[in-house]
């Protein structure tokens, strides 16, 4: 899962005098969840001071806690009180500045140095190159880019075909390769519904078939 240097979100100390918890702002952000030992991408569609909705294909239950990050840095608490197919109501654990919060963190994500939720995974698989089929893992993924574990073979400027899972295979091309690792730039990007569960995704494995 994502932790790294994110933290929860605190408010400020005028908080109470400044919020409007009745106010619901209609966002359909992108957003990190975090569940139940599982992560993903999924979509905040409407926010308050006390609690959003969200879009998300983890599955839930009533009750649970539930983490939400709207960047990579800032990240929101709370638990499960309603629930509706894919979608879900969420209680902060302490109240925000919705308005805020989505600001800050889109001025974060458009900065030079912004750059898109990236998922923590560990999915042994395959990927072809010049003709050639490798044994490779996925150590994280974003919309947009892959990070690979290889053996040393693979080089900047390369096109390559990454077998993410059964029936999903992702092209692109290796922007960096060095120490056994390696990043690929997406010809196309993710579905955010293809990235929604980091466990659902590691467990639909491509068939072994021998090299």
């Amino acid at each position: 899962m994502n932790g790294g240097n994110r933290k929860e979100y605190e408010p400020s100390p005028d908080f109470s005098e400044r919020r409007s918890s009745e106010r619901h702002i209609t966002t359909f952000r992108l957003v990190e969840v975090e569940c139940n030992d599982d992560a993903g991408l999924g979509r905040c569609l409407n926010i308050s001071d006390d609690g959003a909705a969200i879009h998300t294909v983890i599955p839930l239950s009533l009750g649970d806690k539930i983490k939400i990050a709207f960047s990579p840095s800032v990240s929101v608490k709370g638990r499960v009180v309603w629930m509706d197919e894919e979608k879900c109501g969420v209680q902060f654990s302490h109240s925000i500045v919705s308005e805020h919060i989505l600001k800050t963190t889109s001025d974060e994500m458009r900065s030079p140095k912004g750059r898109s939720s990236r998922l923590k995974t560990y999915i042994p698989t395959k990927a072809y190159y010049e003709g050639k089929l490798i044994k490779t893992v996925i150590l994280d993924i974003s919309l947009m880019g892959i990070k690979l574990a290889h053996s040393g073979e693979l080089q900047v400027g390369q096109k390559i075909k990454i077998l993410v899972c059964d029936n999903l295979e992702k092209e692109g091309i290796i922007r960096w390769s060095h120490d056994g690792f390696a990043g690929i730039q997406l010809v196309s990007p993710f579905d955010v519904d293809d990235l929604g569960s980091v466990k659902k995704l590691g467990s639909q494995r491509c068939n072994d078939d021998p090299l």
